[in-house]
């Protein structure tokens, strides 16, 4: 999980809050500050979208039952 949200925010496509840091206000105040700035979400949406695979989820699915 640490290492998928790292990429993300590294990336572009996510914000990203140690767990150490991770308080309710500093929560509602990044929260709040991305509402504030909807170029800055639109960014994040389209870094986010480039992670995207086509297929990915059923190429997962059938190598886990291959294990099964």
């Amino acid at each position: 999980q640490f290492q998928n949200a790292y990429t993300y925010h590294t990336r572009g496509a996510a914000l990203f809050i140690e767990e150490d840091n991770f308080l309710i206000h500093v929560f509602l105040n990044e929260a709040e500050r991305l509402l504030k700035e909807p170029e800055k979400m639109r960014a994040m949406r389209d870094s986010a979208r480039a992670f995207y695979i086509e297929g990915s989820a059923a190429r997962i699915a059938g190598d886990i039952l291959s294990l099964a």
